[in-house]
């Protein structure tokens, strides 16, 4: 299941479950789309609209309901929860945890990572498509660690919390971005039209590995501005920071 809407907007949703069982044979189709339709109640009650007049959490289960088709003993999701409500996203993380209950393997990309933990078993991470990490999903949930993991910390000394200085999970060697050791920080908030913020900011601190003592040369500073834009629905910080560290060269 590709991310983004793949339907067929001018057909209605009973043919555009039949074009997903395509490979089958039209009897094989016709007789496991009823079967499909028990997971999406509400789909079902919209059989002969078209596609496109269906919302955008109607839309998505109706592309999953389409892959169901196929009776996959793996089914491949990405991202789906872009462009969705909460709510609807809710909707859509349970029905893939029934799934998986039921004993297909899901196997989620998502970017709204907690979400995605509460309803998984394994979390993986890749970089430039190395395996960094694999855990437990639940345990990974409840690591302190996480908001530093995944978002370059949320009190850092900006310019220093790529992920190439500081402390890393001793189980995987990656290297966690974020505070080391935040001394002071300080920023002026300026509102250009909601959601859009600009942020003056002076950050100081020590850029260290866990459980290292305070040393001058380890001592850091960091000013400049940072464009910060919540999207829509999602809620997600975007952020494009310019920041000038002179312990380092260069913006």
């Amino acid at each position: 299941v590709p991310q983004g809407r793949n339907l067929f907007g001018q057909l209605t949703v009973y043919q555009n479950l039949e074009l997903g069982g395509i490979t089958l044979g039209m009897k094989t189709t016709h007789e496991r789309i009823p079967e499909v339709l028990e997971f999406f109640p509400r789909v079902k009650e919209r059989i002969h609209s078209m596609a496109s007049a269906l919302s955008g959490g109607e839309q998505k289960q109706l592309e999953i309901g389409r892959a169901l088709l196929l009776r996959p003993k793996v089914l491949l999701i990405d991202e789906p929860s872009i462009g969705l409500s909460p709510l609807v996203v809710h909707d859509v993380f349970q029905l893939l945890r029934g799934l998986a209950d039921k004993g297909t393997t899901i196997l989620m990309v998502e970017q709204n990572v907690k979400s995605a933990l509460k309803m998984a078993d394994e979390a993986i991470a890749l970089e430039s498509g190395r395996l960094v990490l694999h855990k437990r999903a639940d345990e990974l949930l409840n690591d302190p660690n996480i908001e530093r993991l995944f978002l370059g910390g949320e009190y850092s000394v900006r310019g220093f919390d790529i992920r190439s200085i500081g402390p890393s999970d001793p189980e995987t060697g990656l290297v966690i971005g974020g505070n080391k050791s935040l001394l002071f920080n300080g920023e002026y908030l300026i509102s250009i039209a909601n959601p859009v913020r600009l942020i003056l900011f002076y950050d100081a601190g020590q850029v260290v590995d866990e459980g290292q003592g305070f040393a001058m040369k380890n001592f850091k500073t960091s000013t400049g501005a940072e464009v910060r834009f919540f999207m829509p629905v999602l809620n997600v910080p975007f952020r494009l920071i310019f920041a000038h560290n002179p312990q380092r060269e260069g913006v």
